[in-house]
């Protein structure tokens, strides 16, 4: 019997059914063992608790690998050091940067691929995190191997007492 006969079948004998599917493949099915258990919410909450590993990393991107301040500090002051790129808006650049960091926002990453000249891999890094991840994923998009992710961001790297650079 084929999926959704099986699944028409079971809806109208009422035996409560529950089908996830993954790329219309069946994954598993939970049935009700006591037909006067009627609590439909709580069973659909626990199917998706169950499906949700399977349907995690279906559709996610990539991520880079994270870099400690520290650590990129320390690989800034070899001869091997990425490009750094602070994906934050031309004004918040303004405020304080990373030495040496080239500003690209992380919404124009994608398009200005082409200026980014990195022998020895790119660091992205934003104020946190969050805008650095999507400028990120353009570049591995692209087919960038080596970009790395500054962990905590600017703040972090303020917190780790680094220096920061003002002005444009």
């Amino acid at each position: 019997m084929g999926v959704a006969a099986e699944a028409a079948r079971s809806r109208s004998a009422g035996d409560g059914l529950v089908l996830v599917l993954v790329e219309r493949r069946p994954v598993f099915r939970l049935r009700w063992i006591d037909p006067m258990w009627r609590s439909r919410p709580l069973l659909f909450v626990l199917a998706g608790l169950l499906a949700a590993p399977a349907l995690a990393g279906a559709d996610e991107p990539a991520l880079a690998p994270s870099i400690a301040p520290k650590e990129l500090q320390a690989r800034l002051q070899s001869t091997a050091a990425p490009v750094v790129i602070d994906v934050r808006s031309p004004a918040e650049y303004a405020t304080g940067h990373i030495p040496g960091a080239v500003n690209i926002p992380f919404d124009r990453v994608a398009e200005r691929i082409s200026e980014i000249d990195a022998p020895h891999g790119v660091a992205l890094y934003c104020m946190v995190g969050p805008r650095a991840r999507k400028g990120e994923s353009a570049l591995l998009a692209a087919g960038y191997s080596s970009v790395l992710h500054v962990e905590g961001g600017l703040l972090a790297w303020q917190e780790s007492d680094l220096p920061v650079e003002r002005g444009p």
